[in-house]
């Protein structure tokens, strides 16, 4: 399949896409939403149910279940975020080789996060559900473990700052990742290199 790409303004260039591979690129994109929603739910699942177990038990021994979460929630929380930054570049080549395949997701699926209040709220419980799990298990840690100590060593001072470390990775690891539409245009401007440059090759060569 041949498709024009607008490389720079005032100039088009011819670029040779093979429709298997586009569709191959699509379903990546599906089965790269589709893992992340598998282990959105795994995390959510297996976190609550470790949390659940800790409250039910209700005692000292128990406060240290509040920190089995974080086993979970740091590498699955930088997983998803290279999943979304691995998507990001996919999608960026599609726009930029194949726009119209990808003309109805960017118009019709592309949530203003950033204007007003409540997508503020959507986009933080969209996108930081993760460090939210984090907080509660903090929290929770707090209030078994740190609180109920009579006597403050240096070890327990070291113990308590765990799960502010942690949770403070997590934040920085969703940040990061959640930044989609930086991400998008980011690819799109080095696709527009890299594809300028293959064009210019091929054009040289012929």
């Amino acid at each position: 399949m041949q498709t024009k790409l607008d490389v720079k303004k005032g100039s088009t260039i011819m670029l040779n896409v093979e429709k298997s591979e586009i569709e191959l690129l699509i379903e990546k994109l599906e089965r790269n939403s589709s893992v992340r929603r598998n282990e959105k739910t795994f995390t959510f699942t297996t976190v609550l149910s470790i949390l659940g177990i800790a409250l039910a038990a209700n005692n000292f021994i128990a406060s240290w279940f509040y920190l089995l979460p974080y086993f979970i929630i740091v590498p699955y929380s930088a997983h998803i975020s290279y999943y979304r930054i691995i998507h990001a570049r996919i999608n960026a080549y599609l726009i930029e080789t194949v726009p119209e395949y990808r003309t109805f997701n960017i118009i019709g699926n592309n949530v203003p996060e950033g204007k007003g209040f409540l997508f503020w709220i959507i986009s933080v419980l969209n996108n930081y559900e993760f460090f939210l799990l984090s907080i509660i298990s903090m929290i929770l840690f707090y209030s078994n473990y740190c609180i109920s100590l009579e006597q403050w060593e240096t070890s327990n001072y070291l113990i308590c700052t765990i799960p502010i470390i942690l949770s403070g990775f997590v934040f920085i690891i969703t940040w990061y990742g959640k930044r989609y539409g930086y991400w998008v245009k980011k690819f799109r401007v080095e696709w527009k290199k890299e594809i300028k440059y293959e064009t210019r090759d091929n054009s040289t060569i012929n």
